[in-house]
Order: structure tokens, then sequence, then C-alpha cells
């Protein structure tokens, strides 16, 4: 018994430390929708250990070969059905605003500080259960390691069509009230230092308006 007890113990200790780094990225939006300029990095996908070894091997093949990792259902002749082939960066947003929707809708909120491993919250095995549940539910853990493997490999030629691609949607967002500003990364890549809607929620169906009306989205 006490060895079962000492196993489940780490287990809940794994998870909870596994999603520290997952909603770390909670704090990345949180970060884009204040004044401030700072910014949380996940890594690399070792960091998000939700994934198991064998899955991040299999996404980083997959990457390598060009292979899309956006959701979609196979059809019988193998051809992928329903593929999401926004960019990645705005379906990263839309599953974040469902992940909080799906927690919010649970009775709970975002609790502590999510990169402070010692966060008592994170002892709460019915907390734990729902954060990672929300995960599940929204597939963020993939498209925030799809985003992370994007944003890591990209060419110079990327980064200015990247760039061209914000500049173009920036506008649209701000004249339905988003308040933007924009730092430049160490590849050149603009990022948001502030990305912020009118009620400051992470408004997806504006950023898919958007993207569908400048162009960048198919």
């Amino acid at each position: 018994m006490r060895h079962n007890l000492k196993t489940r113990a780490g287990r809940d200790s794994y998870r909870s430390i596994a999603l520290v780094s997952v909603l770390s990225m909670a704090l990345l939006f949180s970060s884009c929708s204040s004044d401030s300029a700072s910014s949380t990095v996940v890594r690399s996908p070792e960091d998000v250990q939700v994934l198991t070894p064998k899955e991040v091997k299999d996404f980083r093949k997959n990457a390598a070969k060009g292979i899309s990792t956006g959701t979609g259902v196979t059809g019988a002749d193998g051809v992928p059905q329903n593929l999401d082939t926004r960019p990645v960066e705005t379906r990263l947003f839309d599953a974040y605003a469902k992940f909080s929707s799906c927690i919010a809708s649970s009775g709970e909120k975002v609790r502590g500080d999510l990169l402070d491993r010692s966060n008592p919250a994170f002892q709460d095995p019915a907390y734990v259960s729902i954060l990672s549940k929300c995960a599940a539910r929204t597939g963020i853990i993939q498209i925030l390691t799809e985003f992370n493997t994007v944003r890591a490999e990209l060419t110079p030629k990327q980064v200015k069509e990247r760039n061209k691609s914000f500049l173009k949607l920036k506008p649209c967002l701000e004249k339905r009230g988003w308040k933007i500003t924009t730092t430049t990364n160490e590849i050149g890549l603009l990022v948001p230092a502030v990305f912020r809607s009118p009620d400051g929620s992470i408004n997806s169906r504006d950023l898919n308006q958007c993207s569908a009306e400048v162009g960048i989205a198919n």
C-alpha cells in the first residue's frame, strides 16, 4: 500500500509539473494582453511533457517531412478531410480561447503562478484533472508544439512573409477595437508586445474573420 501511494503521488507530481509547462502558454497570452513587453517561451517539445517521448519523435519526423499536424479526419482513400489550414498562430489563439472557456465551464479558474512548480494548486487532483481534460479536448498541446517547431525553423523568407501577413491582420483587428503593439525577436519576426481585444479576452471570432478578410486564411 505504501508503495502504491508513493507511486501515485509521483504520478500526480509529474502531471502537475507537466501542466506547469503546458500552461506557461497561458502566461504568453496574458503578457500579450497587457502593456508589458515580456513573454514566456516553452523551449522545446520536451518541455511539454504531456506528449510522450514517442509522440515528440513522431511529431519531429512528420515536421521534417513537411507533413501537417493540423486537426483533420482521414477519409477512406487516406486523404485527410477537413484539415485545418489556418496559420498555426491563429489556431493556437483559437485553441487557447476554447481551453480557457473549458476551464471556466468546469467551475474553475487558473490559480496562482502557472510557472511556479511549488504552486499549491497543483496538489489538488481535481484541479489537475480539469486542466488535463481541457487540454485534451482542445488539442492545445499539439498546436502549441507545432507553433514552437514552426517558429524555430523559419527561414528568412518565411519570416518576411509572416511579418507581411501580420501587418495585414493588424489594422483589421485595430478597426475592431484591438490594441496592438509589436516588437521584433532575435530572428527579425514581428511579435506582439500588446495584443488585447476590447474586452480583454482572446476573441477567436475576430481573428478568424480578419484572417479571412485579408486573405491569410484558407
